[in-house]
This record gives structure tokens, sequence and C-alpha cells, in this order.
């Protein structure tokens, strides 16, 4: 079996999107499914075509015609392109399904190439596009261009063969649009536990960062603004004057609050508490995830983090370490039911403070969830046993 990923980005570029798509080829490959990837015209690095790790991938060429910064006319043609191009990659590859991942102009533009092609498609969403930008101030929830990119999605997943979901929120959305929950198979972020598991501490790094003797709680991952870092901030900031000194903060990571979130650490006088490190290289981040005792996802209760899953906390749940997260939909679904992850509410600065002063002073309580977390991510989300989902219930379904 032959199948075409379509997608926005992928492989060598490192987020939680590329990423995703890079695991799910790897490990459909290694259960007998004959991968083939093709990215959108928005490949903004290495986007020439190439094979890695066996597995071809086509790029797009990057177009900027007269019309190229009107909205949705933009978006037309580049729909058009990409249909064009699939169809060339059909051809070329003899392919027996085209899965797109979102957004749902990728997905528009399977469609229209599948027909042309009789070509069965499968449309995955990673998150739902006008939510995303709602949160990035490009539209307003609930304006014209939020309803568009709405029932764009919707229609897609109307007409595509099968849909699939990163997570339980999105699929109890798509059902009550009216799609038959048969239709949709959710498979979740994964990972990769060959690549992300237990290793002792550099010791290098914790003595270039003075981090000896402390409890260090830390963030790695692109700092959106629902990311609710500030909260964060506010919980060093509500700790009594012992367990401070007793911790460090490592923000690992660049984004949108970057800037807001070293001013409020500059304005709180917390630098000698929180440290933001910015960006690593890719090579470096195995380093940092192996100083820090206990990640912090403190996301805040938005549309988008009650039904999105992120990649990030299982990484770290991988590594053996201990995750504290807000009670968002979509990080208390990445527990799976299981108590291996401690909880707090959601934009309340003092219940995470008590969280992080409880864990501060309990050492052992860190080492239990970080084993009860490593135990959770080899059951439940391992990527080895969520490929076999796409065979059993999304292509031989």
């Amino acid at each position: 079996m032959k199948v075409l990923h379509v997608l926005d980005v992928s492989w060598p570029i490192q987020r939680g999107y590329s990423i995703r798509g890079y695991y799910i080829t790897k490990h459909q490959k290694a259960h007998g499914i004959k991968p083939v990837v093709l990215t959108s015209e928005r490949q903004y690095d290495h986007n020439v075509d190439t094979i890695h790790n066996d597995i071809k991938y086509f790029r797009s060429p990057k177009r900027q015609g007269p019309l190229a910064g009107l909205p949705l006319i933009r978006e037309f043609f580049q729909v058009l392109r990409l249909r064009n191009r699939i169809v060339e990659v059909i051809a070329a590859e003899k392919v027996d399904f085209i899965h797109a991942h979102s957004p749902s102009i990728w997905g528009l533009a399977a469609l229209l190439a599948g027909r042309k092609s009789k070509t069965k498609v499968i449309y995955e969403i990673r998150a739902f596009w006008e939510d995303a930008a709602v949160d990035a101030g490009k539209i307003k929830e609930g304006g014209g261009s939020y309803k568009l990119w709405r029932a764009l999605e919707t229609a897609v997943v109307k007409r595509s063969d099968k849909v699939v979901a990163i997570c339980q929120g999105l699929k109890k959305d798509l059902v009550s649009r009216g799609i038959s929950p048969d239709k949709v198979v959710v498979v979740p972020n994964g990972v990769d536990t060959d690549r992300f598991n237990p290793v002792e501490k550099d010791g290098g790094l914790v003595r270039e960062l003075g981090l000896d003797g402390k409890t260090v709680f830390g963030f790695v991952g692109s700092m959106f603004n629902f990311e609710g870092l500030e909260v964060l901030v506010q919980a060093v900031a509500a700790l009594d004057g012992e367990t401070r000194a007793n911790i460090r903060v490592l923000l690992v990571g660049e984004g949108e609050s970057h800037g807001r979130i070293q001013s409020m650490v500059d304005a709180q006088k917390l630098s000698g508490a929180i440290q933001l490190v910015g960006r690593v290289p890719h090579d470096h981040v195995e380093a940092y995830y192996s100083v820090i005792d206990v990640f912090v996802y403190p996301r805040i209760s938005k549309r988008i983090t009650e039904l999105v899953t992120p990649l990030k906390p299982l990484e770290a749940m991988a590594m053996g370490k201990a995750v504290v997260m807000s009670n968002v939909g979509g990080l208390v679904e990445l527990l799976d039911g299981e108590e291996c992850g401690m909880l707090f509410e959601a934009g309340n600065a003092r219940s995470l403070a008590q969280v992080m002063a409880d864990l501060a002073a309990n050492p052992v309580k860190v080492e239990t969830f970080g084993a009860l977390a490593l135990n959770s991510v080899r059951a439940h989300r391992d990527w080895n046993k969520l490929a076999r989902i796409y065979s059993n219930q999304v292509y031989g379904a």
C-alpha cells in the first residue's frame, strides 16, 4: 500500500506539525506501508525534492503572482497549484490513498485531485485553523472570516472518505456539526520512545546554569499566547522567598509572547529564578530536557486549548519527567484518565504556585510522577503502537 501525505510543511523543519508528520511516515514505513510526502509551497526551508530514510519528499515550487497578497484569491490559486502538483505525484508514484493534513485548504486541494485521479482521500485535522487565527489576532471569533473557514473545514470533512483527528476534543466538535462518529478516527499525538527516553542530567549544563541543588521547573516549546506563560511568572512571584530560592525556572523557545514574558520577569525582578533561554539548536534540546525536573504547561482556557492536545508534554513524559498542567481539556486528555500528572486551575497563578511549592518540597513525589508519566506514555502514546491505527482503522476500513 502506498500513501501520499500532503503536508503544509515537513522534515527537516522542526515544529509540532512537521514532527508529527515525520513520525507518522517513519512508523508507517516500519509497518509495511509505503509513504510518500508532498509539501505545499509554504515549505520555507529545504524546498527541493529529496529522499530521507528511504521516503520520497516532493516539494511544490513557490509562486508569487500579482495577486499573491490578496486574501482568498491568494489561497484560491494556492489550492489550484497544489491540486495540480498532487495529480503529478499520483501519476508518478501510483499511490492508493491521498492523506491530506490540515489546514483545510490543503484538504480541498486533495479532494479536487482525488476527484480527478479517482483516488480516495483521507483528511487529518491537527487543529481548526480559525481558532488558531483568533488566538494570533488575525480574525475575530464568530466574524465573517471565522465562519468562512469553519464552513470550509466542515465541507472538506464531509467530502473526505475518512477523517483523522488528533484528539477526542476535535472529534466531538466535528460530531456536533453533524459528522458521523464512525467517519472520524482518533489517532492521538504520540512519541517515538526510541528517540525520547530517560537520560542522565547533563552535568555541564547544570553547572553552566547554576542549577545544582535546585528543583528545576521548565517549559520547552513555542511561546504562543495561549501557552499561558504569564501565569507561570505570576506563580513564581507568589512563592515565598525560601521556596523561590530553592527553585529555578527555564523557558526554552521563542514565539509571540517571548518579549512580554521577559518584560514581566524584569519588572518583577525574577531574573534570579526565571531564565529565558530562547531558541536552542535541535541537537541541544535533549540536554535542556535532561536538567529540568518538572515540566509546566500553564495553557489558558480558550477554544483552541480546550479542543487540541499538544505534543511537547508527551516528549517530557517519555523522558520520565513529572508534568504540571492546567486543567484545560486538551491537556487533561493527555493523561488518558490516569493520575500521572498534576493539574491546577487554568489561569490561577496561586493554584499553580501551590503545586510548585508542594513538588519543590517533595523530591520523592517528583520522581513518582515522573515514573507514572513514563509508564503511561509507553502504554498509550508510543508511535510504534499508534501507527497501526492507520493500517487497521483508516486505510483498511
